[in-house]
């Protein structure tokens, strides 16, 4: 006996909120399959075990998407993952009959907040593969964040915390991923100089860098100095730019990630894709943006709650 293939139903990038109704025979739908509109022919790739799976267990099942997805739901905590943004920016979820409820949401992004702990996730689809294709601006025009995003993240506090500044850095983390300079800025300001690895400088820098203001951001980046970031974010970099084509990009590998991460030098590039948005190299620059953010945002859960980045997802 086969197992069909789900319904698959579009969700907006942005809000996360369904963009397609499902279709007219709702009622006689086993499974649902909720993504992004570039993620549908993804649905081809779904093991059959995993959809017999949860149809059997009529369980709500995450599916992470490349590596930007095994990155938000096996590298960061349960409790962070949901705040960087909609779950279908770079994950399906497959929806059982008795679940089909989430298909109403008004809010599924929001809903997933308290849901989202009880998902199944299993193994991603395409891990290896850089496919995300909503990525933080380099430079980017301020955005107004949902009221319900901006509470959760203005009281979010770890259950077991250490040190009480990186605290401040984990929500200037939050709010710098969603685009919120200045909240984020006056978060990293609170905790100026202090932390285990001053995380909240780094996000001051980034900040800047973003503002954009680069000779400020090279400022912080100097008072950061070395951390523990940097070497696993030279190899992602080394492998975003190995993965496009053109002697640029080799030049600026070099540059960035010859033999270790060079901070000053990825504001170098920044600068320079601020005149050329839209290029191979300016969506390189963001993707390598965003694993920076994930990475420093993962270190600094980890110093304020006394773990190690290897302990999650908890």
């Amino acid at each position: 006996m086969t197992t069909d293939r789900p319904q698959f139903i579009s969700c907006d990038p942005v809000t996360g909120l369904p963009a397609t109704a499902p279709s007219s025979d709702a009622e006689s739908t086993s499974l649902w399959a909720l993504g992004s509109p570039h993620h549908q022919k993804l649905v081809e790739e779904i093991p059959t075990a995993v959809l017999e799976s949860a149809i059997q267990s009529q369980e709500i099942t995450l599916i992470p998407i490349g590596a930007e997805g095994v990155w938000t739901w096996f590298r960061l905590p349960r409790v962070l993952a949901p705040l960087i943004g909609p779950v279908t920016n770079n994950a399906l979820i497959l929806v059982p009959q008795n679940s089909s409820q989430l298909l109403q949401s008004e809010n599924l992004w929001e809903e997933t907040l308290t849901v989202g702990e009880s998902f199944v996730v299993v193994d991603a689809i395409r891990p290896n593969q850089f496919l995300a294709t909503e990525l933080p601006e380099l430079a980017p025009l301020r955005r107004r964040i949902p009221k319900w995003l901006r509470s959760n993240i203005s009281t979010f506090r770890p259950v077991h915390m250490v040190s009480a500044p990186d605290e401040h850095a984990i929500r200037a983390g939050l709010l710098q991923i969603h685009d919120e300079l200045e909240p984020s800025h006056i978060e990293s300001q609170n905790c100026e100089g202090d932390g285990v690895h001053v995380a909240g400088d780094y996000w001051h820098g980034i900040m800047h860098r973003r503002e954009p203001d680069y000779h400020n951001s090279k400022y912080w980046f100097r008072r950061v100095g070395e951390h523990p970031c940097y070497p696993q974010l030279a190899e992602i970099a080394c492998d975003i730019f190995d993965s496009e084509d053109g002697i640029e990009s080799d030049e600026w590998k070099v540059k960035i990630a010859g033999s270790r991460w060079d901070a000053n030098a990825f504001v170098d590039l920044c600068k320079h894709c601020s005149r050329s948005a839209g290029t191979p190299l300016e969506v390189a620059a963001r993707r390598i943006q965003w694993f920076e953010m994930i990475l420093l945002l993962r270190q600094t859960y980890a110093d304020c709650t006394g773990q190690s980045p290897m302990d999650f997802p908890i």
